[in-house]
């Protein structure tokens, strides 16, 4: 199958960052329909590579439709060159389409901002990176793409460098904490790679996962006698997703990263960076698969993460950092899922948290857009009415992230939860008892969002009021298309509890060349890997009707107190609860604790080292600097142009010379 037409995908936005940013102050703000234009063409030709995908019967589960010899050292090289699977036709299908409407927004979010050209040739250039770590097909080509990202989110993060963010850092400093956490876990991610070279002699993801690769020829050589280098791997390239997925210890970035335009925010929380972490460890599942203790930890920290950030997110009052701290905790739930095996499971829920999150933060820009860049939900209310569409997108999107039947995150999120329930773990009930409770705040927080800011009555000032109006086209056009993703994506993981329609396709699209690799070859070799309990069809639905409880009951509760008896009740709650209100006030002091415990710590060895090299090192150089002075001073003298004082000199070095020689004999 040719699928040169795959490199378009690449070209497009790079031609589109490379144009905006050398001939932007001639086209201004068409420079932001340039940049759409190449977007929606990566969208059409996903669509293309669909096509070929599907009338292709040669039932291959990948193809390489580009590539060229990058690097030779010796009998060692590296191939510059994609690689297009199951996994790989996913994650284009909704960067492309989420992307892409991102992009229109920001046309209508950007207008009249003087940086228009800047910030889309950054944009385009963000495309560019994620769409070459999906399409790699090694390793060195995944992380060019994942340091782009990378680079790009810290140009985009800062793009309004010269203001504060928040009071208590400007957007520059936002910019630069998100690079300098992201290169903490990178450094684990290298030394994956480091250890994957050195043990099975290849970066390259078809040599190394499929039937008969490297992985397989070193399972037959060394059995389960080296099961250390697939644990040891599998965490240090974890190290690395932590870091760009925002998991915990490396997730305090995230939040941060709302310093940018709301577009910015959206790209990265729905549709680019945040996934790529999630998108590493599925392309990678059989270090997992063959790692239980391994993807232990996976399960633990992803089930701790979303917990923790979803927690903080019931207080947090900027929209935009609800926004960001629900994408943390959808997130940790991606890597449950990853570390109880439903790495599919993972991918699906990747692929509908698109759709709202997208949705949901687009949304939030509207609103941040009507209000002249007021983002204090108290300071909100009555929206309704003015922004209609904004709020039915907005409502819509919330009843997706908070599992409410029949829209898209229910499916998803009762995937990861049935399969955290079913899992042969000494933990696994404990890790579903923690995200069902996630699920419970995450359906509270969310609504109590929906209910301060666009029900009730207006709390800012009479002018902002005044001026309160929906959204042009430009931009609620692309709420309403992610609105009816949210509603639908759903529909490619039906549970199989769920009569007559075909049952979960997108997962078992995802099995057949992708994620259960691992598994397959876990079995072959007699490695341990994740069993799961059977349960019937009925049980299984009786958790998922146990879960949509729980979503409900927190919807009924954020209802409760913020709609029908705010603002007296949150208040009463905040004074009867003060220690746990300030616990998630304060983020669970995890900030305080990096800046002034780590930071400061690393600072004051800083201080210790320099006081080191001032007074010991300097000191001692400085000091026989200072001896050489003196000594050379002292014999200069001894040159003071007089004959009879070197007359002198000549005499007595005459009689010390005699006198050793006479001693000496």
């Amino acid at each position: 199958m040719n699928l040169n037409i795959a490199l378009g995908i690449l070209l497009l936005p790079a031609a589109s960052a490379i144009i905006c940013g050398l001939f932007g102050k001639y086209l201004k703000e068409k420079t932001g329909w340039v940049a759409t234009g190449a977007m929606l063409g990566t969208l059409a030709i996903t669509a293309i590579l669909w096509g070929l995908w599907i009338v292709d019967s040669q039932g291959n589960s990948g193809y390489v439709p580009w590539g060229f010899e990058w690097i030779k050292v010796g009998g060692f090289s590296i191939e510059a060159k994609f690689w297009v699977d199951e996994l790989t036709l996913i994650m284009l299908t909704f960067v492309s389409l989420v992307g892409s409407m991102v992009f229109i927004y920001a046309n209508g979010y950007m207008h009249g901002d003087p940086g228009t050209p800047r910030f889309f040739a950054y944009f385009s250039l963000f495309a560019t990176a994620m769409f070459l770590l999906v399409l790699g097909a090694n390793f060195p080509m995944l992380f060019i793409g994942w340091e782009g990202v990378g680079l790009c989110s810290y140009l985009l993060i800062g793009y309004y460098f010269d203001k504060d963010f928040d009071g208590k850092i400007t957007c520059a400093d936002a910019g630069r904490k998100a690079f300098i956490t992201n290169r903490v876990g990178d450094f684990g991610f290298l030394l994956g790679m480091l250890f994957v070279l050195y043990f099975f002699g290849t970066l390259d993801f078809h040599q190394l996962f499929k039937d008969g690769g490297a992985v397989a020829g070193f399972l037959g050589e060394n059995g389960t006698a080296m099961g250390w280098v697939f644990t040891a791997i599998a965490l240090l390239l974890f190290i690395g997703a932590t870091g760009k997925s925002a998991q915990i210890p490396l997730y305090i970035w995230l939040p941060d990263a709302m310093a940018g335009p709301t577009p910015v925010s959206a790209l990265i929380h729905a549709a680019t960076m945040v996934t790529a972490g999630v998108y590493m460890v599925a392309r990678c599942n059989v270090f997992y698969w063959l790692s239980p203790e391994a993807m232990t930890i996976v399960a633990i920290i992803g089930a701790l993460t979303a917990f923790v950030a979803a927690s903080i997110g019931i207080t947090q009052r900027d929209i935009k950092k609800v926004l960001a701290y629900s994408t943390v905790s959808q997130l940790g739930y991606m890597f449950l899922a990853c570390g109880v095996g439903a790495f599919s499971v993972a991918i699906f829920h990747v692929f509908t948290h698109a759709f709202f999150k997208g949705c949901l933060f687009l949304c939030a820009g509207s609103v941040i857009h009507a209000l002249h860049h007021e983002q204090d939900m108290t300071k909100m209310g009555g929206l309704k009415s003015e922004m209609p569409r904004t709020y039915w997108t907005y409502l819509i999107s919330t009843l997706a992230i908070s599992g409410i039947f029949p829209f898209a995150g229910f499916f998803s999120k009762d995937e990861i939860l049935l399969n955290t329930y079913l899992v042969d773990l000494n933990i696994g009930k404990t890790l579903w008892l923690i995200g069902v409770a996630t699920a419970l705040m995450t359906a509270f927080y969310m609504f109590r969002s929906v209910y301060l800011t666009f029900h009730g009555k207006f709390r800012g000032s009479e002018e902002k009021w005044m001026h309160v109006e929906e959204s042009p086209n430009v931009m609620t056009i692309p709420l309403i298309i992610l609105a009816i993703g949210a509603t639908t994506a759903g529909l490619l993981g039906l549970p199989a509890w769920f009569p007559a329609l075909p049952q979960h396709i997108l997962p078992h699209f995802l099995d057949h060349g992708v994620t259960l690799q691992g598994q397959h070859l876990a079995e072959q070799f007699g490695m341990s890997a994740i069993e799961r309990h059977h349960i019937s069809h009925s049980t299984e639905l009786g958790l998922a009707v146990f879960s949509l409880l729980v979503a409900v009951g927190g919807w009924a509760l954020a209802y409760f107190v913020y709609a029908k008896n705010y603002p007296a009740l949150p208040e009463k709650l905040r004074n009867n609860l003060r220690p746990l209100w300030n616990l998630s006030w304060n983020l669970w002091y995890y900030n305080m604790f990096c800046m002034k415990g780590v930071c400061g710590g690393l600072m004051a060895l800083y201080r210790f080292i320099l006081a080191i090299d001032q007074h010991i090192v300097d000191g001692v150089v400085n000091g026989a600097g200072r001896v050489a002075q003196a000594v050379g001073g002292e014999l200069r003298e001894m040159q003071n142009g007089s004959v009879q004082a070197y007359a002198v000199w000549v005499l007595v070095g005459a009689n010390i010379v005699m006198l050793f020689l006479v001693f000496a004999l």
